[in-house]
């Protein structure tokens, strides 16, 4: 078995992102973008040090992009995204916390 921890935080918790915009428990923002492209990089690297891939979950990611021709890492630099008709604006890169070191399954 594994240990639960439950995490509470009271009506008056007041938490913002980087951005300045209010969030709940998410990391630094309310949407986290991750590329298939960063993903099959960091597996290269793993494999090459003879470490355990990874899949996207272990990031929670909200959105994984996947669009052929895009270089590893470029949702770094990414000032926004549009789906359709709907802009989101990117807060920046997000400093991920050791929860990615912790398999979600």
């Amino acid at each position: 078995s594994k240990p639960l921890f439950l995490f509470f935080a009271a009506a008056d918790t007041e938490r913002r992102g980087v951005d300045g915009a209010p969030i709940s428990f998410a990391n630094e923002a309310q949407m986290l973008a991750v590329s298939s492209a960063s993903l099959s990089d960091l597996n290269s690297r793993l494999t090459a040090v003879a470490a355990p891939t990874v899949t996207a979950s272990r990031f929670r990611p909200n959105l994984v992009i996947d669009a052929g021709g895009l270089p590893p890492y470029s949702e770094d630099e990414w000032r926004g995204l549009r789906i359709g008709t709907v802009r989101l604006a990117s807060a920046g890169p997000c400093q991920r916390c050791g929860m990615v070191f912790v398999d979600p399954r």
